[in-house]
């Protein structure tokens, strides 16, 4: 039955390459697994190693196909986890019906790892454990501990925490106890040689993994969805972790463990829920994947009933958050799991696959010729996010470690990143723009959230300005080539102190100069940065000339070096195009006072290298 409803109720689309910012960054992460780089020092974001099997995409094919049996392998334990755990509430053909139609409606696929671990957990606490309950535990336990920290660093240490919580609820004994750690420990490290990866990147990959996750929160979240939804999120996250020892588990300690482990679920699923409160995105996610933890708690036969009345009812509400992200044609479904099967057994299907999706995209970028000889024989990195051309057009991609500009948003990562656009000899020899918006002012590279371009990130921005000149520009594109470092010791010209929403006077550039500013007192502090565990923080803003312009500002990132004037006549071609002339600025969204301190900074004469 597991594997029938994998089929029939395959939750995932087809096997396409696209042009986007999601699309970009799963491209950067099948490129940088299959080249070896090393995640913690030349590639940091969400993901990890393993990240690239979230979507199985047509980047990279080997990998791609690993990406479809895991998918393959994990939805198909989810199924059976949630039928049989199902199957003892409410019977076997109840339990089926409940899990086709939940997976039709919104699926599970959003955080699905999470959920089967869940699912493996309780499996081995609940009173009625099966016989091989405990070798589950162990062995699949352990390789979801080997293989998930290496996928999405947000998810994958709450699901090292909660199996660690299964094993001692569930009173493992010491052989059990290392079946379990030798399965986490000697995979983990098999999956991080096999990507290519070395004993000396592995404190970077954990040192810059927290820098992703505790900055996330301050500088991606934002509001789209509707207000029932936080109500429900609120509720059930509160209801299942309250109401979860009523359970039938096997003893007081299963009870206890239990709670436990739905609280830092519900808690993880709440906050990502709630940080990218988006309409059809995380918020169903997260609704979903505590419907499923509902679902596999060994509820007794007598709260049947009760049971599925209560399944019902949540179920709909997720299905009316979903909107037009649900679906139940049963037919394209499975006509989508038949194409992906193709394009994983056969070789011919595959290669045809990806060379036309390939010339799709390079149709779709048209990027012009100049620009593709401009990078012809030099390594290039891309800003600020569509990592696919470097696929499309088979760059030699040189990418800054954070390699799209809005995920560096703490201190930490805008110096890495910077420090890489400083080093002549190990940094890219170009910068790849993508500038939709053409190059007068205001126009210039996307902005991302509402976030000024030339401030995102500020340092890196700055270095790239201080190392790089552009030399071509045309169409959509900027290719900006490498130079020696322009830019003199930045000199103090003024500092202010001000209250939120108090306006200050930005000092203008003179000849061959930029001025920079610095802003004291808008990071999270105290009591902020202790709730921000719990809900994101209020957003900080800088409003230009009046609210002629407003730029969101990630909190971390507001002490570094922000380029607000420069002189327009570099002779370089058209340099910051996406800032404008800025004469007043007031900031708002933190309690206050702000110093802000301007400096600047003389730029010295470069040979233009075009």
């Amino acid at each position: 039955m597991a594997v029938a409803f994998t089929v029939i109720a395959w939750p995932y689309g087809l096997p396409i390459a696209g042009s986007s910012l999601d699309f970009s960054w799963i491209s950067g992460l099948y490129m940088a697994t299959d080249e070896g780089r090393h995640f913690g020092t030349e590639i940091v974001y969400t993901y990890g190693p393993l990240g690239f099997l979230v979507w199985t995409s047509p980047w990279i094919g080997s990998l791609a196909i690993l990406s479809f049996l895991y998918w393959i392998i994990t939805y198909t334990a989810l199924n059976a986890v949630l039928i049989w755990s199902l199957g003892r509430t409410v019977g076997l053909a109840a339990a089926g019906f409940i899990v086709l139609a939940a997976s039709l409606s919104f699926g599970f696929l959003g955080q699905l790892p999470v959920i089967l671990a869940v699912g493996l957990c309780y499996l081995a606490l609940r009173e009625d454990r099966p016989t091989h309950g405990m070798t589950i535990l162990v062995f699949g336990g352990g390789l979801l501990c080997a293989i998930e920290p290496l996928v999405k660093l947000s998810f994958g240490p709450p699901i090292v925490l909660i199996l660690l919580l299964a094993m001692i609820g569930a009173r493992a004994d010491r052989r059990q106890w290392a079946a379990f750690l030798a399965t986490s420990i000697v995979g983990f490290f098999l999956f991080w040689f096999i990507t290519g990866q070395g004993l000396g990147n592995l404190w970077g990959y954990a040192d810059n993994g927290i820098q992703i996750i505790k900055g996330y929160s301050e500088a991606m979240g934002y509001d789209a969805a509707e207000t029932w939804e936080l109500v429900v999120m609120l509720i059930g996250s509160i209801g299942i972790t309250a109401f979860i020892h009523k359970a039938c588990f096997r003893d007081t300690r299963a009870k206890w463990f239990a709670t436990a482990i739905t609280a830092v679920v519900a808690y993880t699923m709440f906050k990502y829920g709630t940080t990218q409160f988006a309409k059809g995105g995380p918020p169903v996610v997260a609704m979903a994947s505590l419907l499923a933890m509902f679902l596999m708690a060994p509820w007794p036969r007598r709260l049947a009933t009760s049971f599925v009345a209560g399944t019902l009812v949540f179920s709909v509400l997720i299905f009316h958050a979903a909107g037009t992200s649900a679906g139940l044609d049963v037919i394209a479904r499975a006509e989508t799991f038949k194409e992906t099967v193709e394009f994983a057994i056969r070789p011919a299907y595959r290669h045809q696959k990806i060379t036309e999706e390939r010339e799709s995209l390079r149709t779709t970028l048209a990027v012009p010729e100049p620009v593709l000889n401009a990078l012809a024989g030099k390594t290039v990195a891309i800003e600020p996010w569509e990592i696919t051309i470097a696929w499309a057009y088979e760059l030699d991609w040189k990418p800054m470690p954070v390699f799209q500009n809005y995920q560096d948003y703490t201190q930490k990562l805008d110096r890495l990143n910077a420090a890489t656009a400083e080093d002549a000899e190990n940094g890219p020899e170009t910068l790849l723009r993508q500038m939709p918006a053409g190059t007068v002012l205001t126009g210039g590279r996307p902005g991302f959230f509402l976030r000024q371009p030339a401030w995102d990130p500020p340092e890196q921005s700055y270095a790239d300005f201080c190392n790089f000149v552009p030399t071509l520009t045309e169409g959509a594109w900027q290719v900006l080539s490498r130079i020696p470092d322009r830019c003199g010791e930045p000199k103090l010209a003024t500092s202010v102190t001000v209250d939120p929403n108090q306006s200050f006077k930005v000092p203008q550039a003179g000849k061959d100069e930029v001025v920079t500013m610095r802003i004291h007192g808008m990071k999270l502090e105290g009591l902020e940065k202790l709730t921000s565990l719990f809900w994101r923080p209020t957003e900080r803003f800088a409003v230009t000339d009046a609210g002629k312009y407003t730029y969101r500002m990630p909190p971390d990132t507001t002490e570094d070096p922000m380029i607000v004037s420069a002189d327009r006549k570099l002779g370089h071609g058209p340099e910051l195009p996406e800032l404008p002339p800025l004469h007043n600025i007031s900031l708002k969204g933190a309690s206050g006072p702000f110093t802000v301190d301007f400096y600047r900074v003389k730029l010295k004469p470069t040979p233009n290298p075009g």
